[in-house]
């Protein structure tokens, strides 16, 4: 777009009196000039997907700006913020920054912090005064650690800290009392950061690739938690104590130290997703599947060294409305149950592929009718 179609769309905005302004996708380098003309009622400036390196002295007088979005942009460093007293929403990801400036922390109606996609090796700024913040992005950046002042974050709901160096977190993350989701995956964590039990509300929690070898007492406390992906850990067991994850609906344990399939399992009868293929389990429970996990959508065993699939579990997965999806391929299988019960298999997804079973002709049939691959 002309410098001059972008004069004339600051013009229409000034003599309409709207409060935005779109300038996203235009290949800028640097921001208009003549933006300051709307400074006395611009409150959402989007400067999206350009190739911006650095904010002009003007952009800081522009004291009513609630929105101001700057990512996919080339910034490398950010100038003083503190003039934006009403800033709501900043959206500073992919860009090239190293680290946060300390006026950051004087943003006091900010609410939402998108920093995702940098570089930014370390945060300058105090978390106390943003006591507005519901949303945290630091993902994929290069940190390892985060101030120890979390604890007036009272309005926090989902913060994403994936893809960095966090071996823990600080004590005061205890203090998110509001907290929802919380995104860990891809760090350095040894040790459950036992600090986030406290974080009662807390309903997603995604802390794969990490190094964990176990998992505490006190998760028994996320009693609302529905989503835990624990998956690319170094896990073989869980404690006693995860039977109360009674809201639990989505369990990801996949690429793990598992040899079975943990008893506390069973008692988690809101449970919808299992995950636990890639382990190295080669039996499995005899359980009643379907008086346990009534709502059991699917069940992912595939990639283990399991040679036999229970009576009890297959013909569960028949005759459940709700079971609708069993993957037992990549395992050492040489035989299934009374294949006649193959027959009252309706609306079910079968994987039985790369296992060692063999059919004669009458049955293969019967099996390519449900099933995705038998070799």
């Amino acid at each position: 777009m002309s410098n001059q179609k972008i004069q004339s769309m600051i013009n229409s905005a000034l003599e309409l009196q709207i409060n935005y302004l779109y300038l996203c996708n235009l290949k800028l380098t640097e921001i208009p000039e003549s933006i300051q003309l709307l400074s006395g009622q611009l409150e959402n400036l989007y400067l999206k997907n350009n190739y911006i390196q650095k904010l002009p002295e003007f952009l800081l007088r522009m004291h009513k700006l609630k929105i101001l979005d700057l990512s996919n942009n080339q910034i490398k460093e950010l100038p003083d913020l503190s003039c934006f007293k009403s800033l709501e929403c900043l959206y500073i990801s992919n860009n090239q920054l190293t680290n946060l400036p300390e006026s950051i922390g004087n943003l006091v109606s900010l609410n939402k912090l998108i920093a995702h996609d940098n570089q930014i090796s370390h945060l300058y700024f105090s978390f106390s005064s943003l006591k507005n913040l519901i949303t945290v992005n630091f993902a994929n950046n290069c940190l390892s650690s985060l101030p120890n002042d979390l604890e007036n974050l009272e309005k926090l709901l989902h913060i994403n800290l994936s893809n960095n160096y966090f071996s823990c977190l600080p004590d005061s993350f205890s203090y998110l009392k509001s907290l929802k989701r919380l995104y860990l995956s891809y760090n350095q964590m040894e040790e459950f950061p036992n600090c986030i039990t406290s974080c009662h509300l807390l309903d997603n929690l995604y802390i794969n690739n990490n190094k964990l070898a176990w998992i505490p007492d006190s998760i028994s406390q996320l009693t609302n938690l529905e989503c835990l992906n624990a998956s690319f850990n170094l896990l073989e067991t869980l404690p006693d104590s995860f039977v109360k994850l009674t809201q639990l609906q989505e369990l990801y344990l996949n690429n793990n130290k598992f040899q079975e399939i943990p008893y506390s399992i069973k008692y988690l009868e809101k449970l919808q997703h299992l995950g636990l293929h890639h382990n190295n389990i080669q039996y499995l429970p005899n359980w009643n599947w379907n008086w346990y996990l009534k709502e059991l959508v699917k069940l992912d065993i595939s990639y283990n060294q399991i040679a036999q699939l229970p009576d009890k579990l297959f013909d569960n997965f028949i005759n459940s409305k709700n079971f609708r999806v069993l993957d037992i391929s990549n395992n050492n299988l040489i035989d299934l149950p009374n294949l006649d019960k193959f027959k009252y298999i309706r609306n079910k997804t079968f994987y039985l592929h790369n296992n060692l079973l063999q059919f004669n002709q009458p049955h293969q049939k019967k099996l390519n009718k449900f099933i995705i691959t038998v070799q």
